[in-house]
């Protein structure tokens, strides 16, 4: 392996064109003076162009179907805010919007 631990990565930009002009061309000419150099880079060009082909496969079009509009149905009385009859046995008048009432509790005990 190369000295440089960063050397994969500067093929990488290499390959991927991200370095600037200059500086691709002194890389372009390292590597063609170094065989361990040139293998390393032909490797990571090749597996480059394989990741890249297998990014690019097509996968079959899925048909979409839109959902059916569900029924329309009335808004509750709670929605409007109408007040809701009290609990069977509550004295008083309605409230003005019916809070989450309990279950009803068992008769047996």
């Amino acid at each position: 392996m190369p000295p440089d631990p960063d050397i994969q990565d500067r093929m990488l930009e290499l390959i991927y064109g991200l370095l600037a002009d200059n500086e691709a061309e002194r890389f372009r000419t390292e590597i063609g003076s170094d065989a361990e150099l040139a293998r390393l880079y032909e490797q990571l060009r090749e597996t480059a162009a394989i990741l890249g082909d297998a990014a690019r496969l097509q996968s079959p079009r899925l048909a979409l179907v839109s959902p059916s509009p569900l029924p329309r149905v009335a808004p509750s009385p709670l929605a409007r805010g109408s007040p809701c009859p009290p609990p069977p046995g509550a004295p008083g008048p309605p409230t003005p919007r019916c809070p989450s009432t309990p279950p009803p509790r068992s008769a047996a005990r």
